[in-house]
């Protein structure tokens, strides 16, 4: 027991200084950033890019098999992989400045190749779409060299008390490109994919209330 809380104090260590890194990165890359392109969205950040965010498999972080990432490993880093993203993109604060928050309403994850215990590997981020109380990001773990996608999870954050779709209609609007062109509101189409997930979780949250 004590070793176990000696390494999961080591892996939050491990954690921090890695946040910690990847702060005085994006710090430096923010002074020397170019002209934005209209790509780019919300203060100087890339809502619908796909922001990346790197990890390793350690040998705390493997299953009981001892060969690759844990399933819960993967859900942990999506935590991390959001407060980055949110953090980089400015958008939480864009939230928090309306009196408002979020919290996690719903998360699905596929599984398609094992992450191997001491590789790396990386997450991208990504707004997919957005209604008047939610946005939905869709993550992607992907394997070093390829660029393989692992893992693929779709989730949704519940926006309490802000029009998201208000909220993001303005700051599109009042984007400009380097040429100074209003870049105008374009909402990303829902994917029939997505469209099923949201109809399941709908079904599922009826089914619950009913057997109440």
């Amino acid at each position: 027991q004590k070793n176990y809380y000696r390494d999961l104090q080591y892996s939050w260590e491990r954690e921090l200084s890695r946040s910690g890194i990847q702060k005085q990165k994006r710090q430096k890359a923010c002074r020397s950033r170019p002209a934005l392109s209209k790509q780019c969205w919300v203060d100087s950040s890339r809502v619908t890019a796909r922001p990346d965010k790197s990890g390793w498999c350690w040998s705390t972080d493997i299953d009981y098999l001892l060969t690759h990432l844990n399933n819960a490993k993967y859900l942990r880093e999506l935590d991390f992989a959001r407060a980055d993203f949110y953090q980089r993109t400015r958008l939480y604060q864009k939230i928090r400045s309306k009196g408002g928050g979020l919290v996690q309403g719903a998360t699905t994850i596929r599984y398609r190749k094992f992450i191997k215990v001491f590789t790396m590997f990386k997450i991208t981020s990504k707004i997919v779409f957005w209604d008047k109380a939610n946005i939905y990001m869709e993550h992607r773990f992907l394997a070093p060299g390829d660029n393989f996608i692992c893992a693929i999870a779709i989730c949704k954050q519940r926006i309490i008390n802000v029009d998201i779709e208000e909220l993001m209609r303005n700051i599109l609007m009042g984007e400009k490109s380097p040429a100074g062109i209003e870049a105008g509101y374009s909402k990303p189409q829902m994917q029939l994919s997505l469209k099923k997930w949201v109809e399941s979780n709908e079904i599922s949250s009826a089914d619950l209330r009913n057997s109440c």
